[in-house]
């Protein structure tokens, strides 16, 4: 199940989206990865057992880093 939050872009998100984050926090929910949210590596690490296993795939994967942007460093702790 997905649910999303959207707010039209001329208004502030963040107190929406923050208030948002704590309810999906408070039931363990996952974040899109591509989309706004609060989560740091750490954070995530505890949401996906396997999230070692899958650093490492991306590590093989793409080891320039070419498909990497900040947001996803920030994400992945790189």
């Amino acid at each position: 199940m997905a649910i999303s939050v959207h707010r039209f872009n001329e208004f502030d998100y963040g107190p929406l989206f923050r208030d948002a984050d704590a309810i999906f926090r408070n039931h363990l929910g996952r974040p899109h990865w591509g989309k706004v949210h609060y989560h740091t590596a750490t954070d995530l690490r505890q949401l996906y057992p396997a999230w070692d296993d899958f650093l490492t795939v991306r590590e093989q994967l793409d080891p320039a880093g070419r498909f990497l942007n900040r947001h996803l460093r920030d994400i992945f702790g790189l």
